[in-house]
Protein backbone atom coordinates (compact mmCIF):
# COMPACT_ATOMS: atom_id res chain seq x y z
CA UNK A 1 0.00 0.00 0.00
CA UNK A 2 1.72 3.44 -0.95
CA UNK A 3 1.80 5.98 1.75
CA UNK A 4 0.76 9.10 0.54
CA UNK A 5 0.80 12.18 2.64
CA UNK A 6 -2.19 14.50 2.43
CA UNK A 7 -1.72 18.95 2.36
CA UNK A 8 -4.37 20.72 3.45
CA UNK A 9 -4.93 24.43 2.00
CA UNK A 10 -6.70 26.93 4.36
CA UNK A 11 -10.12 27.83 2.42
CA UNK A 12 -12.33 31.08 2.46
CA UNK A 13 -15.55 31.54 0.92
CA UNK A 14 -14.91 34.76 -0.82
CA UNK A 15 -17.56 35.50 -3.71
CA UNK A 16 -16.99 38.59 -5.19
CA UNK A 17 -19.70 41.25 -4.74
CA UNK A 18 -19.95 41.91 -8.93
CA UNK A 19 -20.71 37.85 -9.17
CA UNK A 20 -23.70 38.52 -6.31
CA UNK A 21 -24.44 41.64 -7.83
CA UNK A 22 -24.62 39.93 -12.05
CA UNK A 23 -26.69 36.91 -10.44
CA UNK A 24 -28.99 39.66 -8.60
CA UNK A 25 -29.37 41.32 -11.83
CA UNK A 26 -30.13 37.92 -13.95
CA UNK A 27 -32.65 36.94 -11.52
CA UNK A 28 -34.38 40.59 -11.76
CA UNK A 29 -34.77 39.97 -15.48
CA UNK A 30 -36.65 36.60 -14.90
CA UNK A 31 -39.09 35.83 -17.48
CA UNK A 32 -41.34 33.27 -16.45
CA UNK A 33 -42.29 31.07 -18.93
CA UNK A 34 -46.52 30.73 -20.13
CA UNK A 35 -47.97 28.58 -17.03
CA UNK A 36 -49.15 25.34 -18.16
CA UNK A 37 -53.48 25.06 -17.75
CA UNK A 38 -53.14 23.85 -14.49
CA UNK A 39 -49.66 25.38 -13.45
CA UNK A 40 -49.20 22.49 -11.27
CA UNK A 41 -46.09 20.03 -10.67
CA UNK A 42 -48.37 17.59 -12.87
CA UNK A 43 -47.14 19.39 -15.16
CA UNK A 44 -43.36 20.89 -14.73
CA UNK A 45 -42.70 23.35 -12.19
CA UNK A 46 -45.45 25.72 -11.30
CA UNK A 47 -44.46 29.45 -12.17
CA UNK A 48 -45.59 29.86 -8.61
CA UNK A 49 -43.14 27.96 -7.30
CA UNK A 50 -41.05 29.50 -9.36
CA UNK A 51 -41.94 33.29 -8.47
CA UNK A 52 -41.27 32.73 -5.22
CA UNK A 53 -38.24 30.78 -5.69
CA UNK A 54 -36.73 33.68 -7.81
CA UNK A 55 -38.22 36.12 -4.88
CA UNK A 56 -36.24 34.31 -2.08
CA UNK A 57 -32.71 34.48 -3.92
CA UNK A 58 -33.25 38.35 -4.65
CA UNK A 59 -33.77 38.66 -0.88
CA UNK A 60 -31.22 36.40 -0.01
CA UNK A 61 -28.28 38.16 1.79
CA UNK A 62 -25.12 36.12 0.79
CA UNK A 63 -22.83 38.65 2.85
CA UNK A 64 -24.64 37.46 5.78
CA UNK A 65 -24.39 33.60 4.78
CA UNK A 66 -21.01 33.79 3.77
CA UNK A 67 -19.35 35.29 7.14
CA UNK A 68 -21.34 32.72 9.04
CA UNK A 69 -19.84 30.13 6.59
CA UNK A 70 -16.51 31.12 7.21
CA UNK A 71 -17.05 31.05 11.18
CA UNK A 72 -15.20 27.57 11.09
CA UNK A 73 -12.67 26.74 9.70
CA UNK A 74 -12.48 25.41 5.97
CA UNK A 75 -9.77 23.42 4.11
CA UNK A 76 -8.61 21.92 0.80
CA UNK A 77 -6.95 18.75 -0.48
CA UNK A 78 -6.49 17.00 -3.29
CA UNK A 79 -7.04 12.99 -3.16
CA UNK A 80 -6.46 11.17 -6.62
CA UNK A 81 -6.07 15.00 -8.56
CA UNK A 82 -9.88 16.01 -7.51
CA UNK A 83 -10.00 19.04 -5.20
CA UNK A 84 -11.76 18.29 -2.38
CA UNK A 85 -13.00 20.92 0.12
CA UNK A 86 -13.97 20.34 4.00
CA UNK A 87 -14.90 22.20 7.39
CA UNK A 88 -12.52 20.82 10.09
CA UNK A 89 -13.24 21.81 13.62
CA UNK A 90 -11.11 20.23 16.79
CA UNK A 91 -12.92 19.88 19.99
CA UNK A 92 -10.93 21.73 22.83
CA UNK A 93 -11.88 18.52 24.78
CA UNK A 94 -9.04 16.11 25.20
CA UNK A 95 -10.21 12.51 23.71
CA UNK A 96 -12.60 13.79 21.20
CA UNK A 97 -14.06 11.41 19.34
CA UNK A 98 -13.09 12.17 15.32
CA UNK A 99 -16.65 12.65 13.53
CA UNK A 100 -16.76 12.02 9.65
CA UNK A 101 -20.11 13.82 8.67
CA UNK A 102 -21.70 13.38 5.28
CA UNK A 103 -23.94 15.29 3.38
CA UNK A 104 -27.05 13.91 1.07
CA UNK A 105 -27.90 15.04 -2.24
CA UNK A 106 -28.00 17.92 -3.02
CA UNK A 107 -26.12 19.24 0.23
CA UNK A 108 -22.70 20.24 1.40
CA UNK A 109 -21.10 20.71 4.60
CA UNK A 110 -22.73 24.06 4.96
CA UNK A 111 -25.77 21.42 5.89
CA UNK A 112 -24.16 21.00 9.52
CA UNK A 113 -23.06 24.37 10.50
CA UNK A 114 -25.72 24.66 12.73
CA UNK A 115 -24.58 21.28 14.83
CA UNK A 116 -21.01 21.64 14.75
CA UNK A 117 -20.52 24.04 18.08
CA UNK A 118 -23.17 21.21 20.19
CA UNK A 119 -20.56 18.44 18.76
CA UNK A 120 -16.90 19.56 19.67
CA UNK A 121 -18.04 21.85 22.24
CA UNK A 122 -20.94 19.65 24.21
CA UNK A 123 -20.31 21.54 27.85
CA UNK A 124 -21.44 24.34 26.68
CA UNK A 125 -24.71 23.08 25.78
CA UNK A 126 -25.33 21.10 29.03
CA UNK A 127 -23.80 17.70 27.21
CA UNK A 128 -20.50 16.48 29.08
CA UNK A 129 -16.64 16.64 27.78
CA UNK A 130 -16.47 12.77 27.13
CA UNK A 131 -19.43 13.18 24.06
CA UNK A 132 -17.15 15.72 22.50
CA UNK A 133 -16.00 14.86 18.80
CA UNK A 134 -13.22 16.37 15.96
CA UNK A 135 -15.58 17.14 13.19
CA UNK A 136 -14.92 16.59 9.34
CA UNK A 137 -17.43 17.60 6.96
CA UNK A 138 -16.15 17.07 3.24
CA UNK A 139 -18.07 18.31 0.29
CA UNK A 140 -18.83 15.02 -2.15
CA UNK A 141 -17.39 16.22 -5.68
CA UNK A 142 -19.16 18.44 -7.47
CA UNK A 143 -20.89 19.47 -4.71
CA UNK A 144 -20.36 23.09 -2.35
CA UNK A 145 -17.00 24.14 -3.05
CA UNK A 146 -15.30 20.84 -4.18
CA UNK A 147 -14.46 20.51 -7.59
CA UNK A 148 -16.96 18.53 -10.04
CA UNK A 149 -15.68 14.92 -10.86
CA UNK A 150 -12.62 14.99 -13.51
Amino acid sequence: MENTTLTFRPFTVSVPAAEVADLQDRLARTRLPQPSPTDDWDAGTPNSYLREAIAAWRDFDWAAAQERINAVPHFTTEIDGQTIHFIHVRSAHESATPLLLAHTYPGSAIDYLDVIDRLVDPVAHGGRAEDAFDVVIPDAPGYGFSQPLA
